[in-house]
């Protein structure tokens, strides 16, 4: 993939393999490991509100918290373990009838939360477990949703450009841009995921001194901006 074809695709699917081959790139892989994480932390929380059940979330938690080292493998794996098996028994309660060994609790509990779940709801589940899996799982899925989920295809783009920002060109972050009201500000929005200030940081910068039309563009755009999202983590040089 080009430069040019980066800054343009619209099909995230053709963009996975770049970030991944950077991920394995040893001089790169520690700070493209984390980014490459954090995507898969971000295309997990688009479908937040569709997983009503606790390990699932919990699972997308622990991933973005590991991501930045405040979370061990141990925890990894247990996340992983019990999202995969949350999204195995709610298929199972859902989707099949029931017979004498079922249990009569468990799946009224799945029919409560998820009796209306479509199959690409139960589909998202299980990319949770995956996506909360080891960094060689992360280097060698392909991630088959990113062609055909509609959300991850419309929305997949623009998170990897967030999070990866230009991966063909690096941007100059002169320390001096760092001011006391830059850094509090970045800081607040990493702390809270919560990105509504970027077009505020955008003008922090400015006054700052940054002339970056590559910053200053990408933190007053449209967005999505994510955990993880190049500008932030340059701020707070995080790598």
């Amino acid at each position: 993939m080009t430069e040019a074809e980066w800054l343009t695709c619209e099909e995230p699917a053709r963009m996975l393999p770049l970030v991944q081959q950077r991920a394995s790139n040893r001089r790169l892989q520690r700070s493209s490991r984390r980014k490459l994480r954090l995507f898969s932390v971000a295309c997990c929380r688009l479908f937040w509100d569709e997983f009503p059940i606790d390990a699932t979330r919990s699972a997308i938690d622990v991933n973005e918290r590991f991501a930045d080292g405040r979370a061990t493998e141990a925890e990894l794996r247990g996340a992983r373990n019990a999202a995969h098996s949350e999204a195995w028994h709610a298929e199972y309660y859902t989707r099949r009838e029931p017979h004498g060994t079922d249990s009569a609790e468990q799946r009224a509990y799945y029919r409560e939360r998820l009796g209306g779940a479509t199959d690409d709801v139960l589909k998202r589940m299980y990319l949770v477990a995956f996506m909360t899996g080891s960094d060689q799982r992360l280097l060698s899925d392909d991630m088959p949703l990113l062609r055909t989920d509609p959300t991850l295809i419309r929305l997949g783009p623009a998170l990897f450009r967030d999070i990866f920002g230009n991966p063909f060109r690096a941007t100059a972050f002169p320390s001096d841009w760092r001011t006391p009201t830059v850094s509090t500000l970045t800081a607040r929005m990493y702390e809270s995921r919560d990105f509504f200030a970027m077009p505020i940081l955008a003008d922090a910068l400015q006054d700052a001194g940054c002339d970056s039309i590559d910053i200053l563009d990408h933190c007053r755009g449209a967005g999505p901006h994510v955990y993880g999202c190049w500008v932030i983590d340059r701020v707070l040089g995080k790598r």
